[in-house]
């Protein structure tokens, strides 16, 4: 319920507004529930006396049934009698057990008043302080905690359990359990059966289990739709679980629920589906807060809780302390008038806004709507049950553990399905009597089958065991959608969860695998990277939990050719005629026409046409590449009955881009596809919502508008460049041109931005770039930065060489020498090395002479001439400048005797050309000479001393050579 906290009354009595005042009255039922809701925020039973005085209000102001707090938030106002669940309360005495005593004296005395058990089932601590007592649920068991998204566990009005936590919920099963088992209350009441806010439910468990079951990561957002339905369950599991159970303990056991009084906000922010559970009879009672003093609000919520009561009842809860006595006993006639068969007070401790005046308010509503006493109207299925319950666990036979997400077949008129809850626990309600077969099995396990007889008023308990699963899956449905040049989705089903893997390749021994290990009954896996236009091999693979593996025989599909990707057509009429299925079609206020466009692409028969009204067609198509862009056809047949002036408005949903309205239903363009826009999924998105309403303009029998075929054709993305051939290195002569080409792909315009040594060059912006008069201070690093609106990419660097052509720095020098000298002619190159030589004599190469020098030794006058040399390296060649060598005769030596021993001794001293050979000779006759010396003159003059004359006693001539 809501604002049950003393200081939120006091909130409620400051902004109280006026509203209902005191309506008309209206009749009694025969028999009506007239209840109370009695809290535990104060003054109401926490003592003896407060017991004996609520008994004698309820007599006195003709209150039939009270409903008693007996669990706070997470403490027990009765005596426990179990360790390991809700302590004792720290408002009471210890040893006083509130329940008892309400029970005593409701029963002891006359009338008799019923008392309901009211528990808060979720929200277990207000406070920002720990509760004092250790075994407090939030002391002994944190970890049970909901939290929000952003992990905090402090929610709405407080601490609340999780339901998604299997351990808190039992918690709970145990804490309802021991209630009804111990205690004879005339019924069993629910409160906070809910998760508190939308931002809920992130309990690290809780998300684990969520995840393990749908294949997910991460965290859900607080809005996701699937989510959402998994929270819900499991307030519904756990509500049909234990309200079975606690009907195996007492039958006869009344059991309600305090819900949100509006089904709307219960159903898609508490996640709490009270009207799901009226119509699957889990509740006997349900009671709606309407807890308002506007009066149209009132009305409409009474009248909506009116119109879901289900097979069970509801009893319309009535907020009396924000309101007026007069506008409470407003809203209580709205509601007898409706006709409920009851409602309840909240509270009282505070019956009205304002002052509280309890004897006042509650005696002011006595005399003007309940004035005598009338008792509880008996309940049907209780006192008379012509149906039956069906529970009971589901666990494997290997080891006994609980199968969550077992389902269970009955087979009656219709058949009924249920999956267990993470205690295996199931039950079927309003079971009509009869022999029924129950059919019992999971994911990862066999199947198994027994035969029920249901009686009515029966409670059957039934346990089923699973043996292991001793059959692989079987694969059906293989085929492809999404096509692309590059890359397929592969689909298949299964009968049992089974992971997922494709062998594919261009062969039969396929030679690649994708494979998902999430186990689904739905199986979708997409190949990428594929070759255009190619034809590919492929199986699927499906392997249960167990290990048995199922395998598809060989298939084939063929890639698109490069870039195309298969447009996707949805027509709103098949071949044979019948409406297409939702998705990808539905409409409403369209009926089906024999007009048909004949644009390319259409194969169904007739198309679909409305003449008054607001008519809308929905669009749901599979889309072959998530998040991809489309351009969105729409046509039709010609026909002089289309509307001339018709607006259509378009709507999107998980996608952007069309326009809000648009023109093209009218009749010109008809049997052509007209461009209605370019659309954008979003991230993610395959499976965009487009919805078709007529806007405006004139419908009527020869004004309609048609719904006939919708073409989605994919815009592939911008793409960035890519080099294809990246720039090449260039070696050229010094001064000629060096050009630099890229071969690019990728969307245009492009644009190009050339570099040398990593700088940008001045006005380099074309495809390609000439570096002109190519210099030796041009070689270096040369790339491009090539650019479009999506994107960038650089080259690989290419390296200009420049070949510089040899040249002389220093000429070969004319030369003139003695004959006999050595002459010696030398060149200086530069340019690019390595140089070769060839020297040449007159004009005629000289074989051997390749080197930079050439040297002549012991010239004579036939080496007189003229001498150059070619110098070649890889860039080209050159010719010096002809040097001349002149060989002269030598000056004739001059040999003087110089000095005549005493021994006979003689020195001589020769004058020459230094550096020339010489030989000094001797002869005793002038005719018979013999060489002295001989060598290369050094000095000039140069001494020689002849010993040998020493033994000669005749005479000696001496002569020189040069």
């Amino acid at each position: 319920m809501l604002f049950r906290h003393p200081l939120l009354h006091a909130v409620g009595r400051f902004l109280c507004l006026a509203g209902l005042v005191c309506g008309w009255p209206v009749a009694a039922q025969a028999n009506e529930m007239r209840a109370v809701w009695v809290d535990a925020w104060g003054t109401g039973f926490l003592n003896a006396s407060q017991v004996t005085q609520l008994i004698a209000d309820c007599r006195t102001y003709n209150y039939n049934a009270i409903i008693v707090q007996m669990r706070r938030r997470g403490d027990a106002f009765y005596t426990p009698g179990i360790s390991g669940n809700d302590p004792k309360t720290t408002a009471i005495a210890s040893n006083f057990d509130a329940l008892q005593d309400i029970l005593n004296k409701a029963r002891s005395g006359s009338p008799r008043i019923e008392v309901h058990c009211w528990v808060t089932t979720h929200v277990i601590w207000s406070s920002t302080s720990p509760p004092s007592q250790p075994g407090h649920v939030f002391n002994l068991r944190p970890e049970y905690l909901m939290r929000d998204a952003a992990g905090a566990t402090y929610l709405a009005e407080g601490y609340y359990l999780d339901p998604g936590h299997p351990d808190a919920t039992l918690w709970n099963y145990i804490m309802a359990t021991n209630i009804v088992r111990r205690y004879d209350v005339d019924g069993f009441h629910w409160d906070y059966i809910r998760y508190p806010q939308q931002d809920s439910g992130y309990n690290p468990t809780a998300i684990a289990r969520y995840n393990t079951e749908f294949g997910r990561t991460g965290q859900p957002s607080p809005a996701d739709a699937q989510f959402a339905d998994w929270r819900r369950r499991q307030v519904t599991d756990f509500l049909r679980w234990v309200n079975s159970d606690l009907l195996a303990i007492r039958s006869n056991l009344v059991i309600s629920a305090a819900v949100f009084g509006s089904r709307t906000d219960a159903f898609n922010a508490r996640f709490q589906d009270w009207a799901a559970w009226n119509n699957e009879g889990l509740l006997d009672i349900c009671m709606p807060m309407g807890y308002t003093s506007d009066s149209g609000i009132f009305q409409a919520r009474v009248d909506d809780a009116f119109n879901h009561q289900g097979v069970r009842r509801v009893y319309q809860g009535q907020g009396a302390y924000l309101n007026t006595k007069e506008n409470t006993l407003s809203q209580l006639n709205y509601i007898r008038s409706k006709p409920f068969l009851g409602s309840v007070l909240y509270s009282y401790r505070v019956p009205n806004s304002g002052t509280v005046d309890r004897a006042g308010t509650l005696a002011y509503l006595r005399d003007n709507f309940q004035p005598t006493w009338v008792d509880v109207p008996a309940i049907p299925w209780k006192a008379s049950p012509t149906k039956g319950i069906v529970r009971g666990t589901v666990t494997r036979q290997l080891g006994g553990a609980p199968v969550y997400n077992a389902t269970l077949t009955i087979n009656t008129a219709p058949g009924r399905t249920q999956r267990t809850e993470p205690h295996g626990k199931f039950a079927f309600f309003e079971t009509p009597p009869g022999n029924y077969t129950l059919t019992a099995t999971a994911a990862d396990l066999g199947v198994v089958t027994t035969n029920l007889t249901v009686t009515a008023g029966m409670n059957l308990a039934v346990s089923l065991a699973l043996p292991p699963d001793n059959t692989p899956p079987v694969i059906s449905s293989v085929g492809i959608s999404n096509l692309t040049d590059t890359s397929v989705i592969i689909r298949w089903t299964t009968d049992e969860n089974a992971n997922s893997a494709v062998d594919y390749g261009p062969t039969i021994a396929y030679g690649n695998t994708v494979s998902n290990a999430t186990l689904t009954l739905n199986h979708a896996i997409g190949l990428s990277g594929l070759t255009p236009n190619t034809t590919y091999h492929y199986r699927v693979c499906s392997r249960n939990v167990t290990g048995l593996q199922a395998t598809s025989g060989n298939l084939t599909f063929k890639s698109n050719p490069p870039g195309v990707v298969n447009d996707v057509i949805v027509e709103s009429r098949l071949p044979g005629g019948g409406l297409n299925a939702n998705p990808p079609y539905a409409d409403s206020g369209f009926l089906d026409s024999t007009l048909k466009s004949t644009a390319a692409g259409l194969n169904g028969t007739g198309s679909r046409y409305a003449s008054s009204g607001t008519p809308s067609f929905t669009i749901r198509p599979t889309l072959p590449v998530a998040g991809g862009t489309y351009d969105v056809y729409l046509t039709h047949g010609s026909a002089a009955s289309i509307s001339d002036d018709i607006v259509v408005a378009v709507g999107q949903n998980g996608c952007t881009g069309l326009p809000a309205s648009t023109t093209i239903f009218r009749e010109p363009g008809g049997n052509t596809w007209e461009l209605l826009g370019r659309m954008t999924a979003n991230s993610g998105v395959t499976v965009p919502t487009l919805t078709f309403t007529r806007s405006s303009g004139v419908l009527g029998g020869s004004s309609r508008m048609y719904s006939d075929g919708i073409k989605f054709v994919f815009v592939p993305p911008p793409q960035p460049p890519a080099i294809t051939n990246q720039p090449s290195d260039l070696v050229v002569n010094q001064g000629a041109n060096a050009t630099f080409n890229v071969g690019v792909t990728g969307d245009m315009p492009l644009s190009y931005q050339w570099r040398f040594a990593g700088l940008n060059l001045t006005g380099a912006t074309g495809s390609s770039y000439t570096r002109l008069n190519a210099q030796p201070v041009h070689e270096g690093e040369y790339s491009v930065v090539v650019t479009n609106a999506a994107g960038s990419v650089t080259s690989s660097i290419a390296l200009l060489t420049v070949r510089v052509p040899p040249s002389l720095a220093e000429q070969p020098q004319s030369q003139s020498v003695f004959a006999g000298g050595d002459a010696t002619f030398f060149v200086t190159a530069e340019g690019t090395e390595p140089f070769s030589y060839q020297w040449r004599f007159n004009g005629v190469n000289i074989p051997g002479a390749t080197e930079s020098s050439y040297p002549l030794i012991n010239v004579q006058t036939n080496n007189a001439g003229s001498y150059s040399v070619v110098v070649t390296n890889i860039a080209g060649n050159v010719t010096s400048s002809n040097a001349l060598l002149t060989v002269t005769p030598p000056p004739a030596p001059v040999l003087e005797v110089t000095s005549l021993f005493p021994n006979r001794r003689v020195q001589l001293s020769l004058s020459g050309e230094v550096g020339l050979p010489f030989a000094i000779d001797a002869s005793s006759n002038l005719t018979a000479w013999f060489e002295l010396w001989s060598g290369v003159l050094t000095n000039s003059p140069s001494d020689f001393v002849d010993d040998s004359a020493l033994t000669n006693a005749g005479p000696r001539f001496y002569r020189a050579r040069q």
